[in-house]
């Protein structure tokens, strides 16, 4: 029979992934603002920025940063309340107000991918930020989100070749393990970690 603790372990196991995917993007947001911040410094001086040009723009922008993943946090939340809503309450109209959603969200999605670099260059803050991008990309949305859009689908692939053979090992270490409750508490932490590292590289 399973025990209290595994119970409870299979009953923790949700938390536990959430909180491992949440480590996952916070780690690559941290990643990105590192090199968002030598991108822009090797752009102002067309050399290998020194780490001290590279901190010194860190500070002066991680205020600005950490507000900015609160508001795609808020925006993220709010797509996906709105979507519950229609779904819960307007039955059959909520698929063409969903299709509507989703059409605003890819509009936006140039604008919330070249955000952070707006901000961080030209060291404004949200409010101004989102002016000034939605500004940018006028008249230019096409060839904004062709970029934006070719670029994350080879990074994606890229990053596939490598992370599509650890899910396949963890499968495989899930199946295998004599009960779930095992691979809860120590197989899940290990693959993670793992996933977690090469989010990283």
């Amino acid at each position: 029979p399973v025990g209290i603790n595994e119970n409870q372990e299979m009953a923790l196991l949700p938390m536990n992934m959430v909180l491992s995917y949440l480590g996952i993007v916070v780690s690559v947001y941290i990643f990105s603002f590192i090199i968002f911040c030598i991108g822009i410094r090797f752009a102002e001086n067309e050399r290998t920025p020194r780490r001290a040009e590279v901190l010194e723009l860190m500070k002066r922008s991680i205020g600005s940063y950490v507000l900015l993943f609160l508001f795609y946090a808020a925006v993220f939340v709010a797509f996906g309340l709105l979507m519950f809503v229609f779904i819960d309450t307007l039955g059959a109209l909520s698929l063409l107000l969903l299709m509507l959603l989703f059409i605003g969200f890819v509009y936006i999605t140039p604008q919330l991918n070249l955000l952070p670099l707006v901000i961080l260059n030209e060291g404004i803050g949200i409010i101004k930020g989102v002016e000034r991008i939605f500004s940018l990309v006028r008249g230019q949305w096409w060839s904004s989100f062709g970029v934006i859009f070719v670029t994350n689908m080879i990074a994606s692939l890229a990053s596939s070749v490598v992370i599509l053979p650890i899910y396949v090992v963890m499968i495989v270490s899930m199946f295998g393990s004599e009960n779930a409750a095992d691979f809860s508490s120590e197989g899940f932490g290990f693959w993670a970690s793992l996933l977690l590292v090469v989010s990283f590289i």
